[in-house]
């Protein structure tokens, strides 16, 4: 019996049960096999959504690339009709300003030809009013005044005074032009004893 409880004792294990403790082991490696192929298959599950994700969010990328592409061929286009109807109307301004000056510049020689005409014609009519003044003047010197007795007829008083020629406007005309000068002539006569 003590030889039993001696054996019983022994760490080594006994020789007919060696078997089942390497199917243990096998069982445990098999078992942490399968939970880590569940967990890759879990991980690669979980890449191909978050791939799958990828590849949906890469698409609309690409459609709004796209989008935004054709939204700026669609953006210069329309910059580039507007620029040109700008150019067009900037020229189609300078083109009316042009004009316009032509125009003011023609008025504005018209205006200074009439002013021109206007003055030659104001001075023949003064030239005339000239001529008319003095031809009274030199008849009134050509008469023989009668002679006083006591008085020369070489006195100043005698012979009509031109300083006394005072220009007296006629009633305006209707037709814009100014009023004609008409002579006042005044003889003054020799004075009687």
């Amino acid at each position: 019996m003590a030889l039993l409880l001696s054996s019983g004792c022994s760490g080594s294990p006994p020789a007919g049960t060696g078997l089942p403790e390497s199917r243990v082991q096998a069982a445990t490696f098999v078992r942490d096999r399968e939970v880590e192929l569940k967990a890759l298959r879990a991980e690669m599950a979980a890449t191909r959504i978050a791939a799958a994700k990828k590849e949906a969010e890469l698409q609309e990328l690409r459609d709004l690339v796209q989008q935004l592409r054709q939204e700026n061929a669609e953006s210069r286009q329309a910059f580039l009709e507007m620029r040109d109807q700008v150019e067009q109307r900037q020229r189609e301004f300078e083109k009316a300003r042009d004009e316009h000056g032509r125009q003011a510049e023609a008025q504005t020689s018209q205006h200074l030809s009439v002013l021109k005409d206007t003055v030659v014609t104001l001075t023949q009519e003064l030239g005339q009013l000239r001529q008319e003044l003095a031809k009274p003047v030199i008849r009134e010197q050509v008469k023989p005044a009668k002679p006083a007795p006591s008085k020369s007829t070489d006195s100043p008083q005698s012979e009509p005074r031109t300083d006394q020629l005072k220009p007296v406007p006629s009633a305006r005309r209707g037709d814009g032009r100014p009023p004609t000068i008409m002579p006042a002539v005044r003889t003054i006569p020799p004075q009687q004893p």
